[in-house]
């Protein structure tokens, strides 16, 4: 309702800097994924990173949250770092979906990425930092934590997309056999 221009540019601009004060913040279903997702969604925000999240965080009710924080945590951490080499800023873009598919719980993660990445022989991506002491256990652990849930987790890349896709059949921890 402001008639004047310059007012009414400055009251959006306060308006639009409360609202990035507030930050977004996730209601997944399940408070360990939010806290994950708001933290990451923040994170995202301040590096200019366009992240979208649809998640029905019920799904994971008998997961473990030492196992909610390997699996989204990694994941997100993993496309951050590669979503801050894309020059281009309109194409860091990371978006992450949690849904049922049948009996199956889908875990997805696909980002932008420049294009480099580090495999060894076998065709297993190999960190591209130096450190790889302290680096490249984020997908390793993911891989490890999907398989304790009876599921797997594949990657995939196509057209400078990298997935990250999760399957599991249960969220309940699987008995040795």
């Amino acid at each position: 309702a402001e008639l004047d221009p310059g007012r009414a540019a400055v009251s959006f601009e306060e308006l639009e800097s409360q609202i990035a004060q507030i930050g977004q913040h996730y209601h997944s279903g399940h408070p360990v994924l939010d806290v994950i997702l708001t933290a990451k969604g923040k994170v995202c925000s301040a590096e200019g990173i366009t992240f979208t999240a649809v998640a029905d965080g019920s799904l994971l009710t008998g997961m473990s949250s030492m196992d909610i924080a390997t699996l989204f945590g990694n994941a997100l951490d993993n496309a951050i770092e590669a979503s801050r080499r894309v020059d281009d800023p309109a194409k860091r873009l990371i978006k992450l979906a949690l849904f049922r598919q049948g009996q199956m719980v889908v875990i997805r993660v696909d980002n932008w990425f420049d294009g480099r990445l580090n495999t060894d022989a076998g065709g297993r991506l190999t960190p591209i930092k130096p450190d790889s002491v302290r680096h490249g256990w984020g997908v390793k652990s993911i891989q490890w934590t999907a398989r304790k849930y009876g599921g797997q987790a594949v990657t995939d890349v196509a057209d400078h997309w990298f997935t990250l896709t999760v399957l599991l059949p249960s969220t309940h921890p699987q008995e040795d056999e």
